[in-house]
């Protein structure tokens, strides 16, 4: 523990008057401190600001794009038998109506038999083979090859994807 004597020998309160010299001295600290609050909730709400200005920015530029104003969209009542999708080039508003009548058959023919490969026993006329997504390959048949080894020998030379 000390031992102070202020003031002793002038009579005056030196203690009072150092602490309030100090608190004096203290002041512009103390301004510059709450400056610096000040400022920095300023800071904290133009950052907000500017967030949400952004946000709004990002809202309108959105409104320029036909494709959200005019937003394109597709039902069905059954996936069943196909399926639909909404186009860039589809009409807004525009309503279809489509209904299945029959479904497809798969088409099969039985042949009895040939008596000769090189008997000319067909018909004439186009025959077109696609080979999955290729484009179709059209194949003349006509007096030359109308026969099993004609159509064979026809089907090999129009290189469509597939040998017989």
């Amino acid at each position: 523990m000390s031992i102070t004597f202020g003031g002793l020998a002038t009579g005056l309160d030196t203690n009072a008057i150092v602490d309030q010299l100090m608190a004096l001295e203290r002041k512009p600290i103390t301004r510059l401190e709450t400056d610096k609050s000040w400022l920095q909730a300023r800071e904290v709400a133009y950052t907000t600001f500017d967030g949400k200005l952004k946000g709004f920015l990002s809202s309108i530029e959105k409104l320029g794009s036909s494709d959200t104003l005019q937003q394109k969209s597709v039902s069905a009542t059954s996936n069943d038998y196909f399926s639909v999708t909404a186009g860039v080039d589809a009409l807004p508003g525009a309503s279809y109506q489509v209904e299945v009548v029959s479904l497809a058959q798969v088409e099969k023919n039985v042949s009895q038999g040939y008596v000769s490969k090189t008997a000319q026993s067909f018909g004439q006329g186009e025959l077109t083979l696609t080979v999955g997504d290729n484009t179709p390959v059209n194949i003349t048949i006509d007096e030359t090859n109308n026969s099993l080894e004609g159509m064979m020998t026809a089907i090999n030379d129009a290189d469509a994807g597939v040998n017989a």
